[in-house]
């Protein structure tokens, strides 16, 4: 996960899907979960589930990174009701959804000035330093944003789509990482 420290982070080499289906429900029951006023289920924390996967044929050896993200939702204290733990979790979720948000308005300013030298503050947070190899421009990226019509959340929803919105309007440049190896066996590393 790029070079941010993540605690009791581990990873494992599967051989098969099912294999990395029991490690994925391994991983969610260690999610963090709690009650609210506004969600009985309440995530309090972001889950990121990275796959590695690499194909080899012949020489050439190719590299791909799956990341599979469910973000914990932004609180606002007077709607949660949190006190103690939940509401220094709640800040921690809210700051990193602030600088995920602002990676995202750079990235679409970015491509909209034309300008490729633009600071993009990508090490402002852990999550979007595991996800700057996907937020960068060379990867394929989807995001689904949910939202609900409950009128007493419209300003979360309205902020949910202005998010969408602006990632909608990043270009990529997909690039496939290869490895060849040479007539030695030593990598020379190739994207297209």
């Amino acid at each position: 996960m790029g070079d941010a420290y993540v605690s009791n982070l581990t990873k494992h080499r599967c051989e098969s899907v099912n294999e990395a289906l029991e490690l994925y429900k391994k991983g969610d029951v260690n999610r963090q979960i709690g009650s609210t006023n506004i969600n009985e289920k309440s995530s309090r924390s972001h889950a990121v589930l990275q796959i590695g996967l690499e194909v080899r044929k012949y020489t050439m050896v190719r590299h791909a990174t799956l990341n599979l993200v469910d973000l914990a939702g932004s609180e606002k204290v007077r709607l949660t009701g949190a006190e103690g733990l939940q509401l220094k979790e709640g800040g921690h979720i809210n700051k990193s959804l602030l600088a995920l948000s602002t990676v995202i308005a750079k990235l679409s300013e970015r491509t909209q000035t034309g300008n490729s030298r633009m600071h993009i503050p990508f090490r402002d947070s852990k999550l979007t330093r595991i996800l700057e190899p996907a937020l960068g421009g060379r990867a394929k990226t989807m995001i689904i944003c949910t939202i609900t019509p409950a009128p007493k959340y419209f300003d979360e929803s309205l902020s949910t789509l202005k998010f969408a919105a602006r990632a909608k309007t990043i270009k990529i440049s997909p690039q496939a990482n290869q490895v060849i190896l040479n007539h030695r066996g030593k990598k020379e590393t190739k994207t297209q």
